[in-house]
């Protein structure tokens, strides 16, 4: 549980998402969420990117201090999503100005089965 320092496109209109939960050290996460979202958006003007964020763990952060995300509605296209960034030349500029800032300890891929209006 906690807030999303980027949260671009409503990942509420998609139902499949790739997750990287990482670990980011408090004096880099300002610099680390800056240059995810510069990155992102450079992507963004050449891939058809759907939801995609970055979300902080204000609670029990033991495992990890945050998760990446990226969306899509079926499973063929988030895969297809989550490859494109990484073969994207903005990816290779971030990796080399935060690649040691980060520690990536988990990946999931998520599919919710059935979502409920809100209340």
């Amino acid at each position: 549980m906690g807030p999303a320092a980027v949260d671009e496109n409503d990942w509420g209109q998609d139902s499949v998402f790739s997750k990287f939960d990482i670990i980011v050290e408090p004096q880099d996460q300002a610099a680390y969420a800056a240059a995810y979202g510069k990155m992102m958006r450079e992507a963004a003007k050449d891939i058809d990117l759907r939801s995609y964020g970055l979300g902080a763990v204000y609670f029990g952060p033991d495992k990890f201090t945050h998760w990446v995300w990226t969306g899509g509605r079926s499973i063929p296209e988030v895969n297809a999503i989550s490859e494109q960034p990484i073969a994207h030349p903005a990816f290779a500029e971030f990796n080399e100005a935060v690649g040691d800032m980060r520690t990536v300890v988990n990946t999931s891929q998520i599919q919710i089965p059935k979502g409920y209006a809100r209340q």
